[in-house]
């Protein structure tokens, strides 16, 4: 086990507590419950009723979908894209994928979900989404996961938190002749995206990159408070260092992506002016990061 939703109090693989004590309600991944513990799934779906089994579609000869049939009832089912790609961790592929067959919501026969629990369980073991969207709620068990993460461990949640800054990520991506940009605002959880440029006029990965950063600028151009803006392009922030300062560089005219970059340079020094900072961060690619 990698990590778990920050919702769950405690965590266990088979016999083994990874944390917490293993009371209250569960949710059960039954693709991963080894075969010879099927005696233990049994005793705690039949002697608790507040559990959520999640299951690809089951063979109805299969032992597992007979104990689920005993105890449960079948509530949703969808085939979309409910599960990362295999070893997304090592890769940076940190995008959702489909098991190919239909995915499935089982309850115990005593309890009683509303018609918008279900509804919520059918879109999303429905949603062809290609990424999961970034969470970050308010209560003690979230606030712990989101200060444990990569940007939380820099101390930023907690700036955000006691309003002393904004905090925007955002990336960019270039595929084949199309070149976007998204950012995403952490205070409302609102997506910004918009296409950057024309195929003719040259594709490369930072020019995405620019345009994301100039689009969280203009975003934020009238705040009263520092500006964290947090992306994984490396290429992207040394650019701008060139243009701190004193910078490096003397014209836009020869720079790739200048005409995005002067943007970028217009709302950097309007910022100066105002007396509120800005703040690039670089975070590492698609490796598990909430806000990337």
């Amino acid at each position: 086990m990698l990590t778990a939703p920050p919702f769950f109090q405690c965590a266990i693989d088979g016999q083994k507590e990874i944390w917490g004590t293993g009371k209250g309600p569960a949710v059960i991944v039954l693709n991963e419950w080894p075969e010879a513990e099927l005696d233990l799934l049994e005793t705690k779906l039949s002697r608790d009723q507040a559990w959520t089994v999640l299951t690809t579609e089951l063979p109805k000869s299969s032992v597992r979908r007979k104990i689920l049939e005993k105890w449960g009832r079948r509530i949703a089912t969808g085939e979309g894209n409910v599960r990362k790609w295999k070893g997304w961790w090592k890769t940076g592929m940190d995008r959702c994928a489909s098991y190919k067959i239909p995915s499935e919501c089982w309850v115990s026969k005593e309890a009683s979900p509303t018609s918008e629990n279900v509804s919520q369980m059918e879109a999303a073991l429905s949603s062809k989404d290609d990424k999961e969207r970034p969470v970050g709620g308010n209560t003690p068990l979230e606030l712990i996961y989101l200060d444990g993460s990569e940007v939380g461990l820099l101390g930023i949640h907690r700036l955000v938190r006691a309003g002393k800054a904004l905090l925007r990520s955002a990336d960019g991506s270039a595929e084949g002749s199309d070149m976007s940009a998204g950012v995403f605002r952490q205070e409302d959880g609102q997506i910004l995206t918009a296409k950057v440029g024309r195929s003719r006029e040259g594709i490369s990965s930072t020019r995405p990159e620019t345009g994301a950063l100039s689009m969280a600028l203009a975003d934020t151009r009238d705040r009263n408070k520092a500006l964290i803006y947090v992306g994984d392009s490396e290429a992207l922030l040394t650019t701008v260092a060139g243009w701190v300062g004193e910078g490096k560089n003397k014209s836009l005219a020869q720079c790739p992506d200048g005409d995005i970059l002067r943007e970028v340079v217009d709302e950097l020094h309007y910022s100066v002016e105002k007396g509120v900072a800005t703040i690039l961060i670089k975070i590492k690619s698609h490796r598990g990061e909430l806000f990337n």
